[in-house]
């Protein structure tokens, strides 16, 4: 799974400047079957990137709709979202609509301006957001919605009624112009766009990456990471009551931390995935960079080498392991020039042999 999702990502990228790390949490929002929104100025790809993202998902069937996209404005009706309204259901004295081709039977869609979604649209926009379910008519329909990505030229500052809508997207990015270093790739004629039938997620392996997910467990150290992230989160902002995070949004990190682990191939969260609450945790683009301090603050507190070798592989004597004690952080030590190979290091996880190598886990590891 690993390697198609880094096969997957490498095509989304092509013919796209400075877009990698926004198409890396996009692609991440709709494995972990959560909902992304994209916040910037007009003319940064914004659209472009949705639609590249549809691909990325598999349709189940020929004949079904796997993508559906609108511009909102204040003038939008259901309607246009969720389908006309069935006359011979009418006839019947019954409320129905014919939802075939729109929102709530497509796996992938793209909302522009979402925040100018109109009181009678935002409602039913909340249920399929979270519980994945639309209400049509006395009938709750399940939507077969993998993700939604959305996208605003500006925030919902001073309309506490759409607060709620903002809480359904977990996943937030700042979308800016190119620094001007970049515009100079724009020069060449941009290539690519197409994702291969072979690197499309189907729903049976996004199903199973979910499974594998649930067996993903948080250490000790990892959940006083998190729970150090979000009270050093509240005392930042804690003047500032738009930068609230709710039990949701804390229940959904979770779930997003475990399918980051899953998809490379771990059965517990580590530290290299909290890196993500940088693009979770935030309201006001303007606090993104503050957040994603933050966030690296805690993560290098807890950053550290490896425990000596010994008591990671259970080597030693049965008195040794009694003496053992937790093993603080290690100054990088160059290896001997004259150590052999499968002699034991200490400080790295490893004996430097083929079959049990050196595990290089972070940037001190690298330059021991």
């Amino acid at each position: 799974m690993r390697q198609k999702l880094v096969a997957l990502q490498k095509e989304l990228n092509q013919g796209l400047v400075g877009r990698e790390e926004t198409i890396r949490a996009a692609l991440l929002a709709m494995v972990a079957g959560e909902n992304a929104l994209l916040i910037g100025p007009p003319g940064t790809a914004k659209s472009l990137l949705a639609r590249r993202l549809s691909q990325a998902m598999a349709p189940v069937a020929a004949d079904q709709p796997a993508y559906f996209e609108y511009l909102l404005t204040k003038f939008s009706t259901p309607e246009e979202l969720f389908g006309p309204l069935s006359l011979t259901a009418l006839k019947q004295d019954r409320f129905h609509r014919n939802t075939t081709g729109y929102l709530p039977t497509v796996q992938v869609a793209f909302l522009d301006e979402i925040f100018k979604a109109s009181s009678s649209i935002l409602n039913s926009l909340l249920t399929i957001l979270n519980e994945r379910k639309f209400h049509n008519g006395t009938e709750a329909m399940q939507v077969p919605l993998q993700s939604l990505v959305a996208a605003s030229n500006e925030l919902p500052r001073g309309q506490p009624e759409l607060s709620a809508l903002y809480d359904r997207f977990l996943i937030r990015r700042h979308v800016d112009y190119l620094a001007q270093e970049q515009l100079s790739a724009l020069f060449e004629p941009l290539q690519g766009g197409e994702v291969s039938a072979a690197n499309r997620l189907t729903v049976a392996e996004l199903a199973d990456l979910q499974q594998r997910a649930e067996a993903v467990v948080f250490s000790e150290e990892i959940r006083q990471a998190v729970r150090e992230i979000w009270t050093a989160h509240a005392e930042l902002f804690k003047e500032n009551a738009e930068e609230t995070l709710s039990d949701r949004r804390f229940v959904k990190v979770l779930h997003v931390l475990r399918i980051s682990a899953a998809s490379n191939g771990r059965s517990e969260v580590d530290l290299s995935d909290l890196v993500l609450l940088k693009d979770c945790l935030w309201s006001d683009e303007a606090n993104a960079p503050r957040v994603h301090e933050l966030v690296l603050t805690v993560v290098k507190k807890h950053d550290r080498l490896a425990e000596d070798a010994s008591v990671s592989t259970g080597k030693g004597s049965s008195e040794d392991k009694q003496n053992q004690k937790p093993v603080a952080a290690v100054k990088p030590v160059a290896p001997p020039k004259s150590a052999a190979l499968g002699t034991v290091i200490k400080g790295f996880k490893g004996s430097g042999t083929e079959s049990d190598p050196l595990l290089i886990e972070n940037l001190e590891n690298l330059q021991g």
